[in-house]
């Protein structure tokens, strides 16, 4: 199998971008709280689907439904999601907040950084002249 540098080095820009969004780093910790936040941003306050469906969506981990509740309960308590009119009384939708959907528009793929390669040869260069 042949090696794409290229591949990883777009991987690695579209990583540090999300970092350089302003996006909270909650949201950033772990791979299910990033997926959590593309759910209820794809979803865009569907009064259709509530929280416990967004669970039932997540792919990436399986963890208590109390730890799913606190993580959401924080990031309301910070103004990271607001609540809209649900279907069901019982049930409670949520949608992005205006920053936040700033921060995840303002993701940029090469935020002020090196190429891979660039910083390579100035790691390679550094070592040379330790030695």
């Amino acid at each position: 199998m042949a090696h794409d540098a290229d591949g990883f080095e777009k991987k690695l820009d579209f990583l540090l971008g999300l970092y350089q969004s302003g996006l909270p780093k909650a949201w950033l910790e772990k791979s299910w709280c990033y997926e959590l936040l593309l759910i209820i941003g794809g979803l865009n306050g569907n009064p259709n689907l509530g929280v416990r469906d967004y669970l039932k969506l997540l792919q990436t981990s399986k963890c208590s439904v109390r730890t799913y509740s606190l993580f959401i309960k924080d990031r309301i308590a910070d103004g990271d999601l607001i609540q809209v009119a649900s279907i069901k009384k019982s049930q409670k939708s949520y949608r992005l907040s205006d920053p936040m959907l700033a921060a995840l528009s303002s993701i940029n793929a090469h935020a002020n950084r090196k190429p891979l390669r660039e910083r390579q040869n100035e790691l390679e260069l550094e070592k040379i002249h330790l030695i």
